[in-house]
């Protein structure tokens, strides 16, 4: 009996499969586990050992066109352009805060700032729900900057499906500092203050990985120490590059597992535009009883059928050489898939780059009436939260 039961198991679950391999978007996956728990498993089972979901573009939404061809966008509601597809879908109506920026995009959240520098947590795709963290530790004469005091937010997990296990990383204060909440404790705990200009940050195996402005140095803590202040593990490059101040940079877990670095090359000729990428494996290296290590790095030629994913949203790669990735026709391997930065060129700066042609090329194409406003923000990568 119990070999037929598996048996009956895995007939469900291969015929399940064969059906959301040909279910193009997020949101048909979404209807698909809306049925019942049992079919959520199985769309659940399904992203984690076959294919990845890819992220979706958020972008205004818009509700009209006046009689001198200007375009009237909503404040409150996004839509979602798929790169797979080269779509636009308004049937989300997804509920956004009334911000001019947000300072992240994380496992399905959306992360905002209210006042006293509060950091909200909110998904569009439960009608707009919010978790409100602990106000950050601030000067009170920075207090009426709330919304510009926090420069990114990440993520390591979804707060609904890991509620006392989730943490968020913070970069914050115009100095780029870096500060990290758990949610087991309710609290933020500081890192060492001196330690700034913080370009980008992961957590990869248990561990917080940060990249300081210019790319030479990468510190390094864990998260679950009991002891205040935190250990800091910092590697100096063993080959420094030169300090750019037009260059980003971020850190990638590549599909292998690898740490990866990359370098962002923005241009003011007169506007802001990306102009190159360069990305490097890291190897970071500590000898006993070195106060410091040394990073080596390898400079990567193709990132093979990954796709990466870049911006102000959680630096991350989905890999797309499975047998279903045949319906991501316009998505392109080896590729990286970019918007805006906050503060850093405009934000229509958004395009990919193939790493085979090295040629860059635009994805998503602006509504002819929808000119760029300071007062709405740039478009963001969001993973849809299928639940």
């Amino acid at each position: 009996m119990e070999s037929e039961r598996d048996w009956a198991s895995d007939l469900q679950v291969n015929i399940a499969h064969a059906i959301l391999d040909k279910l193009v978007e997020p949101r048909d996956h979404a209807k698909f586990g809306a049925v019942c728990k049992d079919w959520y498993s199985l769309r659940k089972d399904y992203s984690i050992r076959k294919q990845p979901l890819l992220p979706m573009l958020m972008v205004p939404t818009l509700l009209g066109v006046d009689d001198h061809g200007q375009g009237e966008f909503s404040k409150t509601q996004r839509s979602l352009y798929s790169i797979s597809t080269g779509k636009i879908y308004d049937v989300w109506g997804l509920s956004v805060p009334d911000k001019i920026r947000y300072c992240g995009s994380s496992h399905g959240w959306l992360v905002t700032v209210e006042e006293k520098t509060v950091i909200v947590l909110v998904n569009p795709f439960r009608d707009g729900l919010t978790i409100r963290l602990p106000p950050l530790d601030f000067p009170a004469e920075l207090l009426s900057y709330s919304e510009y005091n926090v420069y990114k937010v990440i993520l390591s997990a979804d707060p609904l499906s890991n509620p006392d296990n989730f943490i968020v990383v913070a970069i914050y204060s115009g100095r780029r500092r870096l500060a990290f909440y758990k949610s087991s404790q309710n609290c933020w705990g500081y890192i060492d203050r001196s330690i700034i200009h913080i370009d980008d940050a992961i957590i990869y195996k248990g561990l917080v990985y940060a990249v300081i402005q210019f790319g030479n140095d990468i510190i390094s803590f864990d998260v679950n120490s009991s002891s205040e202040p935190w250990e800091l593990k910092r590697f100096k490059s063993r080959k420094p590059r030169p300090e750019k101040v037009s260059e980003l940079h971020y850190l990638v877990e590549s599909s292998e597992g690898e740490i990866l670095q990359v370098h962002r090359c923005i241009e003011f000729d007169p506007i802001g535009a990306t102009k190159s990428f360069e990305v490097f494996k890291l190897q970071l290296v500590q000898e006993k009883g070195e106060d410091e290590g040394i990073v080596d790095k390898a400079e990567v030629k193709s990132l093979g059928t990954d796709v990466m994913f870049l911006g102000q949203n959680h630096s991350f790669v989905v890999p797309i050489d499975t047998p279903c990735s045949r319906r991501f026709r316009l998505c392109q391997s080896n590729s990286i898939y970019y918007t805006s930065e906050f503060l850093i060129g405009l934000p229509n700066d958004v395009g990919s780059f193939n790493f085979e042609d090295k040629t860059f090329r635009p994805f998503y194409k602006y509504h002819p009436c929808q000119e760029w406003s300071n007062q709405m923000p740039s478009p963001w990568w969001i993973t849809p939260l299928l639940l």
